[in-house]
């Protein structure tokens, strides 16, 4: 284990996030609250970064074959979602890298798409296939993350992402 002490050079995070189980706990109060008080099912909720960062990481643990993903923090800066982790691609040297997505509302649903990824100390534009499975990577979780916490009877209508949240709106259909 003489190389494992060799830093790589990458994006690191703005700063640290440490997921908390009382994070999401927090996130489930407020959505409640959000609910109770709405007499038409309409709501808005806030989520902060250190709330998606413990929903993500709960979620990638329940992924059967989770991807190769260490230490993720999820960030939000200049209307963008910006994911950190630590990558391990085919068993090599783990490697700092970033994605920042793009996350609207079209139909009832949240849409994630990849706007940069930067891997090592490479910024590139991923090839197609990369970016796919990495947008349905995201896609996925964000939408286990939204049933999981908010229910499956949920139609998104808007997100805004500023500095340090990301707000969701939306209405509860009736079941």
């Amino acid at each position: 284990s003489c190389c494992n002490a060799l830093p790589i050079g990458g994006p690191q995070p703005p700063h640290e996030i440490a997921p908390s189980e009382e994070a999401i706990q927090k996130l489930r109060e407020r959505w409640k609250e959000a609910l109770d008080v709405s007499p038409d099912g309409a709501f808005d909720i806030a989520i902060t970064e250190t709330e998606m960062t413990a929903l993500a990481n709960k979620a990638l643990a329940t992924i059967e074959e989770p991807p190769p993903i260490e230490n993720l923090q999820i960030h939000f800066q200049d209307s963008l979602m910006n994911i950190y982790a630590t990558v391990t691609v085919h068993e090599a040297l783990p490697i700092p890298a970033m994605v920042a997505l793009s996350v609207s509302a079209a139909n009832g649903e949240i849409n994630v798409s990849v706007k940069e990824a930067e891997f090592g100390g490479l910024t590139s534009m991923p090839s197609e296939s990369a970016m796919e499975t990495v947008t349905n990577i995201f896609n996925d979780l964000v939408d286990q993350i939204i049933q999981d916490e908010i229910g499956k009877n949920v139609a998104i209508t808007d997100v805004q992402i500023e500095e340090g949240k990301m707000t969701l709106s939306g209405t509860l259909n009736a079941e």
